[in-house]
């Protein structure tokens, strides 16, 4: 009941993961610099697979078959990046995020619920990431909503356990 877009999308290549900030995959489809993405592949070669197939096109899909999506960002984002993100997906038209997503073509909110802040590693910013999320999630009426996917299988450790402890957002930190 739930599709993942992840791994490959969310890579930090070519350029340290600015080229798969949320940010670049907004609007029209042929009218973003990230057409041409390509998974990467063995062998030195390159398949073009994604091209303008980002979070937001698989948001829909994922709602029209009646699952839950899940996006993995880049973990590179900062924590105003993320909850601009919650912004983007959730606020109304009053909200100047809210009103891009409109004029990018979709007037409704994404009700995203499951986002992963990492892909497979150790995410030392999640937890300041997740403060912002939840504080944008809370300003935009979609308190209690969200659930922050821990990229590592490991899940939080060290002294992290005691700060994710301390938000009090329970089973919707998620490893």
């Amino acid at each position: 009941k739930a599709i993942r877009l992840g791994g490959s999308f969310c890579s930090v290549t070519p350029d340290d993961g600015t080229y798969y900030q949320w940010q670049e995959w907004t609007g029209p489809v042929w009218e973003r610099p990230s057409i041409g993405a390509h998974w990467d592949s063995y062998s030195g070669n390159a398949y073009n697979l994604i091209g303008g197939w980002g979070p937001f096109e698989m948001i829909d899909y994922a709602v029209a078959l009646g699952a839950e999506p899940v996006i993995t960002t880049t973990m590179t984002s900062t924590p105003d990046e993320f909850a601009d993100l919650v912004e983007y997906c959730w606020a109304n038209t009053s909200s100047p995020l809210g009103r891009k997503r409109a004029a990018d073509g979709h007037p409704e909110p994404y009700r995203l619920r499951f986002i992963e802040l990492g892909n497979e590693q150790y995410n030392h910013n999640y937890l300041e990431q997740v403060k912002a999320m939840e504080a944008r999630a809370t300003a935009v009426g979609a308190a209690g909503q969200l659930h922050y996917v821990f990229p590592s299988n490991g899940g939080v450790t060290g002294d992290d356990i005691t700060a994710a402890a301390a938000l009090n957002l329970g089973n919707r930190l998620v490893t």
